[in-house]
């Protein structure tokens, strides 16, 4: 694979970094896993890149992404692909002029078996900014991830990232879910979070299989009472929590077990 980086569909050796969109963060991204020249849950990815591009005013209308995202994976046996929509005309100061879109796609190859053992979710001191005109999206400033993901001592350690009233909302890198009297429960995401596309598949597979799922706000509280705990990505699937905050449960339990046979990701 000699090509890592494809904008607009055409491998780039020498990499456009004076966009406008990168000193404001001015874009949208999406992650899939590649799994054996495939990537994984492409249609689903993209819609959701699109839905967060239009939330920003951000389009690539000739964009090809399933034949760019098809040619990227070919080769690859397990690898990490970004896929990204890049704000392209800068005006003054943080003016946006009306431009199309650049479609950026890279891929790293994964050289090692994601990590499938449970995992410890321990608190974060990172609280997470409310914003409810980005909320849900995937924009390109993680910075509140970065700090989270440097805090993070241990390998099998996940941060758990609350919103300014002390809610549970996610992780580092993934959402959450967990399960209290056999219902499940996950946050809204209507004020700060990103709503992973695993997440969207997850609720669909709740919907589906009549488990009862709630999505709203809840105190700390829950999550340290709840029955059974897990988080999720695209890279990962479904990777259960044996210790929540520092409280032993079942890992998986039940609910999370069906949930990962129904899933059938390939990692």
């Amino acid at each position: 694979m000699s090509a890592l980086v494809w904008i607009d569909g055409q491998p780039c050796t020498e990499l456009p970094l004076a966009l406008p969109g990168w000193p404001f963060a001015d874009g949208v991204f999406r992650t899939a896993l590649v799994h054996q020249g495939q990537v994984i849950d492409m249609a689903g990815q993209v819609s959701h890149l699109q839905a967060d591009g239009e939330r920003l005013d951000l389009r690539a209308p000739d964009a090809d992404w399933a034949a760019w995202l098809t040619q990227a994976a070919q080769g690859c046996a397990r690898g990490r692909l970004r896929m990204m929509l890049l704000r392209t005309a800068g005006g003054a100061g943080y003016q946006t002029p009306e431009a199309p879109a650049r479609c950026w796609i890279d891929l790293q190859p994964l050289t090692r078996v994601l990590n499938p053992e449970p995992l410890s979710l321990v608190a974060s001191r990172i609280t997470l900014a409310e914003q409810p005109a980005l909320a849900g999206i995937k924009h390109l400033n993680r910075l509140e991830q970065v700090l989270a993901a440097r805090a993070a001592l241990e390998p099998n350690n996940e941060q758990l990232l609350c919103d300014g009233a002390g809610r549970p909302i996610s992780t580092g890198r993934a959402n959450l879910f967990w399960v209290q009297d056999g219902a499940l429960h996950t946050p809204a995401l209507d004020r700060c979070g990103i709503a992973g596309r695993t997440r969207a598949r997850i609720i669909e597979l709740a919907a589906a299989n009549d488990v009862a799922l709630h999505l709203g706000g809840w105190p700390l509280a829950s999550l340290q009472s709840a029955e059974e705990v897990f988080v999720c990505n695209s890279l990962i699937g479904i990777q259960p929590v044996s210790d929540c905050l520092g409280r032993d449960i079942a890992a998986p339990g039940p609910v999370t077990h069906r949930l990962i046979q129904q899933l059938q990701h390939p990692m």
